[in-house]
């Protein structure tokens, strides 16, 4: 690779380079990046038959875990609530949920790097942004520390912008944009068989250094103090929902809106729409906050399974959730988590279980509220459990991960 890559082209000026909020789609990547997928099991049922699905209500690939590795670089449709009061009705990225409630969806293919693999289906994966090429300058100067440029690997004339040094990537067919930005804290959950494509990945050392900064702003994050009344938001006129800022502690209880690609089918078609990238399944869902940054929250997800409850999971995976119990009442331990005891405006379902391996990132802006908190103590109880999931993510090989067929040299 040349040692300066060019601010739009790739090398020898075939190719433009990865711009990260526009990653490629899957016409760009030959078998979205790997040299060959198939299907390792013959076993009919479920989980066991992966297999590649495009049409009008899923959208999925037949990846599993051992075709990720950490430091990987993917693209996938990147679905969230509209924030952008000034975008246009007509922005291509842009659609208007047939459920009012929803509001507006926007939509980008975007690059993430994979910070580590979870169990059996999902990945935390950071993702990447240009911000109209503008870069880490185009952000608030207290938020920059949550931020790190990406350069492409052996790039001697890179310039560095923001408190942290570069990180460097090795890429697949093309290089990076030179504004190319990576967003520490807002990271989200992937699961593997989402309708990914492999564009490159950063060389070891790189993530090693990407991991510990991450590790260095959970330890640096600490719950303000609460606010002794919470006014409810005032949401402004579609396609916007951007509502004032508050303070949230560890532990508040919020309903946020999530909007998730489709891989399981035509489920609840009333609240699954189309965008440009494909189908998505829009919910309001309860979500309490594990770290509050100074540019995102860190939420972990509530889920009833059509209130069959934490049974309705394998029992290898349940470890991977935690029951939740209103306080003072009864509740049947299904899993080996004890329940954790939560205080709500309304007493939550019995069936209400949180999932551990999913956290997702809430943008200040999206329209959610505070309906309740975690119990004394009970905070430190979740983090304690979620901790002793990631450390065993951590301690992944940096060599785990089986490609099928001849690999590329990543760093």
């Amino acid at each position: 690779m040349n040692n300066q890559a060019p601010a739009n082209t790739g090398p020898g000026g075939r190719l433009p380079a990865y711009n990260a909020s526009n990653a490629p789609p899957a016409s760009a990547m030959t078998n979205g990046g790997k040299n060959s997928v198939v299907v390792t099991n013959s076993v009919a049922s479920g989980r066991s038959v992966r297999r590649k699905v495009v049409n009008a209500v899923c959208r999925c690939s037949a990846y599993a875990r051992h075709n990720y590795r950490l430091g990987e670089i993917i693209s996938l449709p990147y679905h969230t609530a509209n924030t952008n009061p000034n975008l246009a009705i007509t922005d291509q990225n842009l659609t208007i949920h047939k459920n009012p409630d929803f509001g507006a969806i926007y939509t980008k293919r975007r690059m993430f790097v994979v910070l580590y693999v979870w169990g059996n289906k999902e990945l935390h994966c950071l993702p990447l942004y240009s911000f109209s090429n503008r870069g880490i300058m185009a952000k608030d100067p207290t938020e920059r520390h949550e931020y790190v440029c990406v350069k492409n690997e052996n790039d001697m004339n890179f310039n560095t912008q923001g408190p942290h040094k570069a990180l460097e990537a090795s890429m697949k067919r093309t290089v990076l944009d030179n504004t190319t930005t990576l967003h520490l804290t807002g990271g989200i959950r992937v699961v593997y068989n989402e309708d990914i494509n492999f564009c490159g990945r950063l060389t070891k050392d790189s993530y090693h250094r990407m991991r510990n900064l991450w590790d260095d702003l959970v330890k640096a994050s600490s719950p303000p103090t609460p606010p002794t009344s919470r006014p409810s938001p005032s949401v402004s006129q579609l396609p916007s929902q951007l509502v004032v800022r508050y303070d949230y502690s560890k532990g508040d209880i919020l309903w946020i809106p999530q909007h998730e690609p489709t891989t399981m089918g035509a489920y609840h078609c009333e609240r699954r729409t189309l965008t440009a990238a494909g189908p998505v399944y829009s919910i309001y869902r309860m979500g309490i906050v594990l770290f509050p940054f100074a540019s995102t929250l860190v939420c972990l997800p509530c889920y009833t399974w059509s209130n069959r409850g934490l049974i309705s999971r394998e029992a290898s995976e349940r470890h991977e959730y935690v029951e939740v119990k209103n306080t003072g009442s009864l509740h049947r331990q299904v899993g080996p988590n004890r329940p954790v005891e939560v205080m709500c405006a309304k007493p939550l379902l019995p069936e209400t279980t949180i999932h551990l391996t999913a956290p997702v990132k809430v943008a200040f802006g999206t329209r959610f509220r505070c309906v309740g908190r975690l119990e004394k103590g009970e905070w430190e109880y979740l983090a304690r459990l979620y901790w002793e999931l990631y450390k065993a993510a951590r301690d992944t090989p940096w060599e785990a991960g089986t490609l099928v067929g001849p690999t590329a040299s990543h760093g």
